[in-house]
């Protein structure tokens, strides 16, 4: 494995700026483009360039998809939006097997999904393994061919060395050139009542239903709610990274709520925590140091430089909160974020988290 992994180097430079992949054990393609929308038209010996140029002269409601197919296997290549890192596409792609996703925006946000039996097995940033969610992940992630070291070197390359691994497709330079199946869908809306849309486990419901303010969210998840959705969420990251109270985190609850068209100093507020989330990175190197521990230091709340690597991981989620993009998309970035605090599945933060995630990207989805 470690020579596939050698043979992906660098090849993130090949790819688009953003982006997704995804590899499903699916080998129709009716069905599978069937699982992501209406086909609505299809477009023969198209390459990587070809539907990245052409995502610009779609319409609101539609997506271009990508498809190479090798015997039980076909990969996705999808420019945004990507119809292919929404759970629940995963989950259908991986009801009779398995599916793979990795998702990056210009910004270097990245994602990786795995998807087994229909369901979600692991979902996390490769420079974060600890903060996989589930946690139960964490087993899948220690059974991989691909390490820790690697997913930190180069995550595009660790990626592709293991959706080979899965389906014998290599996605080289070559692959990228080739003419390939590219097809237009039209991506139907979701008409759904109560929160049963959003998929939630049971527990996952009882502890949103325990909060007034997240259960009228997750019953009624609309536009206007966005900004208390996006607040909520950072309340939970900085209670589960125990971040000092500081006027500055109280100012950005603030910013967060008055909306985007009234944040005059919301720039200046994202400069002081961005200072403040590098002396955190630096406070944590220095512990992890005069620890005298071996590897990488890694959030948690056992040593000293991982607690400050969870505080860090709140203060980026007050950033993501405070970035001037799509407000859905920014609460969804936000939720996403604060997994990284590691919050607490016993007094039900983290199931309220969950909640607040699905939440904002079903409305993120919805347009």
């Amino acid at each position: 494995m470690s020579d596939l992994f050698a043979s992906y180097v660098t090849t993130r430079d090949l790819f688009p700026d953003q982006g997704s992949i995804t590899w499903g054990s699916v080998a129709e393609t009716e069905a599978l483009v069937e699982l992501l929308g209406s086909p609505a038209r299809e477009i023969s010996g198209a390459t990587v360039d070809d539907v990245s140029a052409a995502v610009m002269d779609l319409s609101g409601d539609e997506a271009i998809v990508l498809i190479s197919q090798r015997g039980g296997w076909t990969v996705l290549f999808e420019p945004a939006p990507c119809c292919g890192f929404d759970p629940r596409a995963l989950q259908q792609l991986s009801a009779a097997g398995a599916a793979l996703n990795v998702s990056w925006t210009v910004n270097h946000d990245v994602w990786i999904t795995y998807a087994s039996g229909g369901q979600i097995v692991a979902k996390f940033d490769p420079l974060d393994l600890a903060g996989v969610q589930p946690k139960s992940g964490e087993e899948w992630l220690q059974g991989l061919p691909v390490t820790p070291s690697q997913w930190a070197a180069d995550w595009m390359a660790a990626c592709l060395a293991l959706g080979e691994h899965l389906s014998s497709i290599h996605l080289d330079a070559n692959w990228l050139r080739a003419g390939h199946q590219a097809i237009i869908i039209r991506r139907s809306p979701v008409v759904t009542t109560a929160a049963s849309h959003l998929d939630l486990e049971d527990d996952e419901l009882a502890a949103a239903q325990q909060d007034p303010r997240v259960a009228a969210v997750i019953a009624e998840p609309t536009t206007d709610k966005l900004p208390l959705i996006t607040e909520l969420i950072a309340r939970i990251a900085v209670s589960s990274a125990s971040l000092p109270g500081q006027a500055l985190v109280d100012r950005t609850f603030q910013l967060i709520m008055a909306g985007h068209d009234n944040r005059s100093d919301s720039a200046e507020v994202r400069s002081q925590l961005r200072i403040w989330s590098n002396d955190l990175t630096k406070q944590a190197n220095a512990a992890f140091a005069s620890s005298g521990a071996s590897g990488h230091a890694l959030p948690g709340r056992e040593t000293a430089h991982g607690r400050l690597l969870l505080q860090r991981a709140a203060v980026e989620t007050l950033v993501k909160a405070l970035t001037d993009d799509d407000p859905a998309y920014v609460a969804y970035k936000t939720a996403s974020q604060a997994q990284a605090t590691h919050p607490n599945t016993a007094n039900g933060d983290a199931g309220r988290l969950r909640a607040l995630l699905l939440a904002a990207y079903h409305i993120y989805d919805q347009g």
